[in-house]
């Protein structure tokens, strides 16, 4: 499935909507007011919360993901080297859910393109931000592959490098 998500234009603070491959509404990416970090949910098309994203200080790249009010994933940078490098070779983030499974991401600041790999190094889901379109971003998932762990993992990382609402 893919998605794309462009920024709400005229609403208050930074809000996203998400449209599938057809064009149809999917899901409502909604910042909510942090005094010194950011938090993000992710409701569908009624309005239900599905997933929330909480960066875990202001000066932390490492940030929850909650589902029903509980944790279930951490995204944080790989490796302290990796931090050091990561603008050179490409910056490396795993997920880590509460199930004990692992996604990988890896990405590129010059294309600003994001891969996604499970357990298996399998790509599980790609995001790409075009730089003629700025705010646009596509997200192309598996079949199979958690719909909303990958975009919450998205955000979280576009939150790190990309702090100006993406």
């Amino acid at each position: 499935m893919k998605y794309l998500i462009k920024p709400k234009h005229f609403a208050w603070g930074h809000e996203y909507l998400v449209r599938d491959e057809n064009g149809n509404d999917a899901f409502c990416i909604k910042e909510k007011t942090g005094l010194l970090s950011y938090k993000f949910s992710i409701k569908n098309v009624v309005d239900q919360e599905l997933s929330f994203i909480k960066q875990k200080s202001a000066w932390s790249t490492s940030y929850q993901i909650y589902r029903m009010d509980k944790i279930y994933a951490t995204i944080r940078y790989k490796s302290p080297l990796i931090v050091a490098l990561g603008i050179i070779f490409g910056k490396q983030f795993v997920i880590d859910m509460a199930s004990g499974d692992r996604v990988e991401a890896k990405g590129n600041v010059f294309n600003l393109t994001y891969s996604f790999t499970n357990k298996e190094g399998l790509e599980i889901a790609k995001a790409i931000k075009r730089w003629p379109i700025l705010s646009n971003y596509t997200l192309a998932v598996m079949d199979g592959a958690d719909n909303i762990l990958l975009l919450s993992g998205m955000i979280a990382i576009l939150m790190t490098f990309h702090n100006s609402g993406f």
